[in-house]
């Protein structure tokens, strides 16, 4: 019997070693004093990221209408941006670039629609509106430059939980930590007025800080 109990020791060592790690790795996450403080930090953070990438799925509801696209988002140093569509609502690829005061979409079939506002090519073409440019700013979890400080609220962790900006509503339902950054990983765009409602869920964000390339990337598994 003494034997036994040697050789089972190792094995009960290690079994709880696992279990003392699985339960830290459980242990919530400690709610910061202040979130305007925790606020002002991610903030900083997220404004220095020189270039970022993500991909996932987004969907548009217009009243009874709708569809949904996968989608692959470049932003690039210096402010010029490359968004991919797959299989925008059923009508293949379409590829949209942009950059200080151009836009071009790019179906990739000869049709090339050229313009200033991505809000406006997707409109046309397909006849949903998707604030473009808000969304570089709302996916990244900040508000646009002109945003008022009444125009959101923080959550417990000093994130942004909802947003309005002219008429639009944008709410955070999930956040993930990538190379310790909290990033968006599911969220809603509301129009007031016209009632549009866009979701956006985020499979892989490849941050970058400045003077770096990307990250390895890492899928999301949330909070």
């Amino acid at each position: 019997m003494k034997g036994a109990t040697t050789l089972r020791s190792p094995l009960l060592t290690a079994l709880v070693v696992v279990l003392f790690a699985g339960c830290a790795a459980l242990a919530p996450r400690e709610v910061p004093d202040d979130r305007e403080v925790a606020w002002e930090a991610l903030r900083a953070e997220l404004e220095a990221l020189s270039a970022w990438h993500a991909r996932g799925r987004l969907s548009v509801q217009m009243g009874d209408d709708g569809g949904s696209a996968g989608f692959d988002w470049r932003e690039h140093p210096g402010g010029d941006y490359a968004l991919r569509l797959s299989g925008p609502w059923g009508q293949g690829v379409a590829r949209i670039e942009g950059g200080d005061g151009y836009v071009r979409l790019d179906e990739g079939d000869g049709q090339v629609l050229e313009g200033a506002s991505a809000r406006l090519l997707l409109w046309q073409r397909f006849g949903w509106d998707v604030p473009v440019d808000g969304l570089r700013r709302w996916l990244m979890g900040l508000p646009t430059g002109d945003a008022a400080p009444d125009a959101y609220t923080l959550d417990d962790f000093g994130r942004l939980e909802h947003l309005r900006w002219e008429e639009w509503e944008i709410a955070y339902r999930r956040y993930t930590q990538v190379d310790g950054l909290d990033l968006p990983a599911d969220l809603t765009i509301r129009h007031v007025a016209e009632g549009t409602r866009i979701r956006v869920a985020v499979d892989n964000w490849q941050p970058a800080a400045p003077g770096e390339g990307e990250s390895s990337g890492i899928p999301l598994i949330g909070e």
